[in-house]
């Protein structure tokens, strides 16, 4: 599969979750995304350049996006996001839901550092 097409598939994939459009990475870490997502909890999926994904959870994303692995920061071309209302264990167990539903799907998770 190309990436172009296991880009589109991961978007496709997030829709019918109902994660939030598609942004850029660059966009996701701005002042203004900080500011809006800060204190929120939520999940996120981050899409690399080689179609790989990564499925998290955090209890303030606009923190945990500017705090991405170094190594990592260059491959990641788009983000998206799903606040919750949920935070610590309860939201931990829905993103190992959605991490093991995408890797059935045949989805390769990006390996952490």
């Amino acid at each position: 599969m190309s990436d172009d097409t296991q880009h589109a598939a991961i978007n496709e994939w997030a829709d019918k979750r109902g994660f939030r459009p598609e942004i850029p990475y660059s966009e996701a870490i701005s002042i203004k995304y900080q500011r809006r997502f800060s204190h929120v909890p939520g999940l996120y999926t981050l899409i690399f350049a080689n179609g790989d994904l990564f499925v998290g959870m955090a209890d303030d994303l606009g923190d945990t996006l500017t705090k991405q692995p170094t190594s990592w920061q260059d491959d990641i071309i788009g983000v998206r996001l799903m606040a919750r209302s949920k935070k610590g264990l309860d939201l931990a167990q829905e993103a190992m839901g959605l991490q093991r539903e995408v890797q059935a799907q045949g989805f390769t998770i990006h390996p952490r550092c």
